[in-house]
């Protein structure tokens, strides 16, 4: 009797076996293919575009590893208004948190990865699946995550990126940070509700000028997102590497409602130091003409910027609200 039961405790082991093979074996063949990869950029595509003008995702490579971990290789971000604006993610390795699958609440699935040059960056995606199987209300989806050495340049370019003329460009530097970002879902959404907070720190950074690099001191930008307004939480400074010229930033950066509309500044600048830096950020920020005054705004779309002085009368109607 005994050695029945344990024969057939055997052969259901084997057979719950093949069958987890079999599952497996489907799973990373799924994994692998064509179609998969192209489901895959379509879903990061729709996720990036309110941050990124008409983002186009390109996965070359996929496949399943160990239990339950995708793993997605040579993944390049573009925007389909400047083609040549690009980051590259060499490899992105993705597996939920099983503990999250199978308790109430949200779905979190971790992140890893390496990026172009000595870049990394760690994620936590949580989903409220179980509320979008069975709705009860409103659901938020929240990103979390921190990344190192990241490249200046092709991130900003790909931020800004916009259809018609040049854009502000570094020449090289790093990025260090954190972010949090919360965006609504479901069929009754608003499609502009969406709230987070970035922390960037710049490191050996330089930026292009006609004629010359002009190398910056490392410096600490901290923004905060609610809709389509990226909003500097408070002026940071920047200055030149050799300490001798600054400026104070604030303002902030408006996304596009739509795929018609450009990335556009909103920004209020205050530069002074050596002689030609006002002139220097302004070029630098591609405005049409050199402002008149150390004080000065920066509106309009970022590749066709306007630089207006802002006087002494000016600043003073503002702050009386007319």
């Amino acid at each position: 009797m005994a050695s029945t039961a344990l024969k057939v405790a055997a052969g259901t082991l084997l057979v719950l076996a093949l069958l987890a093979s079999a599952g497996r074996y489907a799973a990373g063949a799924l994994v692998a293919s064509e179609g998969f990869r192209d489901a895959t950029s379509r879903n990061l595509e729709k996720a990036l575009r309110p941050f990124v003008p008409e983002a186009m995702v390109a996965v070359e490579e996929s496949e399943l590893s160990g239990l339950g971990e995708v793993v997605l290789r040579r993944v390049t971000v573009r925007s389909e208004q400047k083609i040549d604006a690009a980051v590259s993610v060499r490899e992105l390795r993705v597996h939920p948190r099983w503990a999250s699958v199978f308790w109430p609440g949200p779905t979190d699935f971790e992140a890893s990865a390496i990026l172009s040059g000595d870049g990394s960056a760690r994620l936590v995606l949580s989903l409220p699946l179980k509320d979008l199987v069975r709705p009860v209300g409103d659901a938020n989806a929240e990103l979390t995550g921190a990344f190192e050495k990241a490249d200046a340049p092709s991130l900003l370019a790909l931020a800004l990126a916009t259809g018609q003329g040049r854009v502000p460009r570094l020449a090289h530097g790093l990025i260090d940070g954190e972010l949090a970002l919360s965006k609504s879902l479901g069929e009754d959404r608003a499609t502009a509700r969406k709230t987070g907070r970035a922390t960037l720190r710049f490191s050996e950074t330089a930026y292009d000028l006609k004629d010359r690099q002009e190398k910056l001191a490392p410096f600490e930008v901290v923004l905060d997102l609610r809709d389509f307004t990226v909003k500097i939480s408070q002026p940071f400074l920047v200055e030149t590497a050799a300490h001798d010229a600054h400026a104070i930033v604030g303002g902030a950066l408006l996304l596009p409602h739509h795929a018609a509309q450009n990335v556009a500044w909103d920004l209020d600048l205050t530069a002074d130091g050596k002689p030609g830096f006002k002139d220097d950020i302004a070029q630098a920020f591609r405005c049409r003409t050199n402002p008149e005054s150390p004080r000065f705004r920066i509106v309009g779309p970022v590749a066709d910027a306007r630089c207006h002085a802002i006087t002494a009368a000016a600043a003073k109607k503002d702050s009386n609200g007319l």
